[in-house]
């Protein structure tokens, strides 16, 4: 009887046991499955990356040697990377167009790296091809909801790409990139500001539709955890040109109280696109800042916008040392710069204000 019961309690251990390692199996395999998918939680967008480096797409289009029939095939592969090799290949050997029926068809595949290129043919197929806009535009619209932050990115970097070419769009684009500012990957926000200063700077003609995303890219642009979340959408602030009377205050408070010389280098360059009296004071108090680039970033705007604003005694006494340096240094220094091309006959009374004011610190 014990060595019956003994028998029993140890084939229910060795059948527990069995189910352990197969839980883990599945675990373990699930976990595999699971490492293509990108997470997107940093602005940098570092974790959403290819999985290939460009050194090594490099060698495959030099060595492989498959046509374009042998890479259709190796799509249908079970490996995911295989099939993502295999269609990275197959766009760079054939023209995205006359490849439609395959792109469409792995815009649904399970790996995210795969979709993603797949989009990215779709896209270049589009700006080829116009007669094809129509017929792509939903999918890469309907793939701006996907689940991988990825797959987000290159969608709307493809809608941006047909929209430079095809301008009448932006009315139906803009919304959905003002709606991936509030995405949940700082990645995706980051990447979805860009687009907006992109296409912000080509759209003129479209006032209205820029006006909608100015309040969102505000927000970004002044609370956004990710720093570089924050730098394009003061970028794209930077290239609007409406809604000076909000977007000025903004960037002069960044200018102003950002620790990161960085992002107030670009509120800088983004005031320089909006020339007002309150933005072109705040320019000039930023050649006094302490850091060179911002000094010098803000000595070649306001010679571009407001030349004769540094000839203006009470500007000149306002300068740091290290700022009439800087100042001095960059209009001795001889230059091409298109900017300053309108203020070139300012430059000479400029430079001769400076030295004096210089001259006449060093006396005291």
């Amino acid at each position: 009887m014990a060595i019956k019961w003994r028998s029993e309690f140890v084939s229910a251990f060795n059948i527990f046991r069995c189910l352990i390692l197969l839980s883990l199996l599945l675990f373990n395999s699930s976990c595999s499955f699971g490492s293509i998918e990108r997470k997107g939680d940093r602005g940098d967008c570092s974790d959403i990356t290819d999985g290939v480096s460009d050194k090594e797409f490099r060698s495959l289009k030099l060595e492989d040697e498959r046509n374009v029939d042998e890479l259709k095939a190796a799509l249908k592969s079970w490996d995911g990377t295989t099939r993502y090799k295999a269609l990275w290949l197959l766009i760079s050997k054939a023209k995205p167009h006359t490849i439609l029926t395959a792109l469409m068809t792995m815009v649904q595949d399970e790996d995210p790296r795969v979709r993603e290129t797949s989009i990215e043919g779709l896209a270049m197929a589009a700006t080829s091809q116009e007669t094809l806009i129509s017929q792509i535009l939903p999918i890469l619209t309907q793939s701006m909801q996907d689940k991988d932050p990825g797959v987000r990115v290159a969608s709307a970097g493809g809608l941006t790409q047909i929209t430079r070419h095809q301008k009448t769009l932006i009315p139906q684009v803009f919304p959905l990139l003002k709606n991936g500012l509030k995405d949940r990957s700082a990645c995706v926000r980051a990447r979805y500001a860009g687009f907006l200063e992109s296409l912000i700077s080509e759209s003129k003609a479209y006032t209205n539709e820029v006006k909608l995303v100015i309040p969102d890219l505000i927000v970004v642009a002044t609370r956004d955890s990710s720093a570089w979340a924050r730098s394009h959408a003061l970028f794209a602030l930077g290239a609007a040109n409406v809604a000076s009377e909000e977007i000025v205050p903004v960037l002069v408070r960044v200018l102003k109280h950002d620790p990161d010389a960085r992002r107030r280098s670009v509120a800088v360059a983004a005031l320089s696109n909006h020339a007002t009296p309150e933005s072109t004071k705040a320019l000039i108090e930023a050649i006094s800042d302490p850091d060179e680039r911002v000094r010098t970033q803000a000595v070649y705007n306001v010679v571009r916008i407001e030349p004769s604003s540094l000839i203006n005694q009470s500007n000149l006494k306002k300068l740091s040392d290290q700022g009439l340096k800087t100042a001095i240094w960059m209009l001795e220094s001889p230059t091409e710069e298109p900017g300053w091309v309108g203020a070139k006959n300012y430059i000479p009374s400029i430079l001769k204000a400076l030295i004096a004011e210089r001259n006449s610190r060093l006396q005291k």
